[in-house]
């Protein structure tokens, strides 16, 4: 079981790895760096691409997912929404400022970004599932997928994933 202030981390971390070693089966591979991370991730440099499982915020829980409310001081979990994002090099043009991607280049960017919206999805339940009946954390939701960007020169994807795990001072 998954007690204490490094509990969350170690679900993220857990997420990173088991990602990462899908998403080097793929095509576009393993990204060149995977890491947790908190808050929002500025994607401004995607030379390589990135793996994220950034914290976006933690909340007392009496009833997952429920929040608990105002005055609760020993509630049975705490709660995480954590956010997988996978940033790909979007398409390009080379050397025409005007010009615009061509569809082949634009084809195969959505492909990747597909397939890795598809891995982060499958992987990260498959992961909590297993973190789930292990008892290493109480519950689990995976949430929608969103596409992100192009932005920063970057395109991917957004997964958010909410956890729960037992409540430890």
């Amino acid at each position: 079981m998954l007690t204490g202030p490094t509990a969350i981390y170690q679900v993220a971390s857990r997420l990173v790895t088991a990602i990462s070693d899908a998403l080097a089966a793929t095509a576009a591979g393993r990204p060149e760096r995977a890491c947790v991370t908190e808050g929002a991730v500025a994607w401004d440099a995607c030379e390589c691409g990135m793996l994220a499982v950034a914290l976006e915020r933690t909340y007392l829980s009496a009833d997952f997912p429920a929040e608990a409310g105002v005055g609760q001081c020993d509630p049975p979990l705490i709660a995480a929404d954590l956010t997988i994002q996978v940033a790909r090099c979007a398409a390009a043009v080379a050397d025409d400022e005007l010009a615009t991607p061509s569809c082949t280049a634009l084809d195969a960017s959505a492909q990747t970004v597909m397939t890795d919206a598809h891995v982060v999805a499958t992987v990260a339940a498959c992961t909590l599932a297993e973190l789930e009946q292990t008892f290493e954390i109480v519950a689990y939701q995976v949430r929608p997928t969103l596409v992100v960007g192009p932005a920063g020169a970057c395109v991917g994807s957004a997964t958010r994933v909410t956890v729960g795990v037992n409540y430890s001072r």
